[in-house]
């Protein structure tokens, strides 16, 4: 399975492909889209960054189209924004929906993880730091890899936590299913 992940950020987006299979995971290719900051004069408000969303857009539809021939792309996983204080959340989360408008009109379908979920998935502890994110993340991959930043290596981190959700639900459906057979069965009994 080849998952996409993206740690979208408005100027520092990061993405990571991944090919993962039962025998583990390797870093076909990982990156950084890095947008410049804008200055905005004193005394204006940016309005909505819509500039810097355009360029996003393009950025992140030239890296779904760029996925999809050199491997297939299976899935995608994109992280859930933080809370911030103010406007910053509203900013993350309409960078959250360019980033899965631009890969569900690609054709990819994926999931969404909150960051405590990632963290949890890769380290075993929900509140650990960045550095131990990627430490972790280098760890569970079967070939090493350099990331060029700490985005590149969240967006790894967010892959491999849709890999080990998906084989999660490979192990734990057919039992859940069987489990509610046998429920149906002995309620017919009754």
């Amino acid at each position: 399975m080849i998952i996409l992940g993206i740690d979208p950020s408005l100027y520092s987006t990061g993405w990571a492909l991944l090919d993962c299979s039962p025998g583990g995971c390797r870093v076909i290719e990982a990156g950084t889209i890095k947008i410049k900051r804008r200055a905005t004069p004193k005394g204006r408000a940016k309005r909505h960054n819509v500039a810097e969303l355009g360029i996003l857009h393009r950025e992140l539809t030239h890296l779904a189209e760029w996925c999809q021939y050199p491997k297939k792309v299976d899935c995608f996983a994109l992280e859930y924004p933080i809370n911030l204080p103010g406007a910053q959340t509203a900013v993350l989360w309409m960078v959250q929906g360019v980033a899965r408008g631009c890969l569900g009109g690609a054709g990819l379908t994926g999931e969404c993880y909150d960051p405590a979920t990632v963290k949890k998935a890769v380290t075993g502890n929900r509140s650990a730091e960045k550095h131990v994110v990627e430490r972790f993340a280098q760890a569970q991959l079967s070939e090493p890899y350099k990331f060029g930043s700490d985005d590149a290596s969240d967006a790894a981190a967010i892959a491999l936590t849709h890999w080990h959700r998906q084989q999660t639900n490979q192990l734990l459906l057919p039992a859940m299913q069987k489990q509610k057979t046998s429920r149906k069965r002995r309620r017919v009994k009754c």
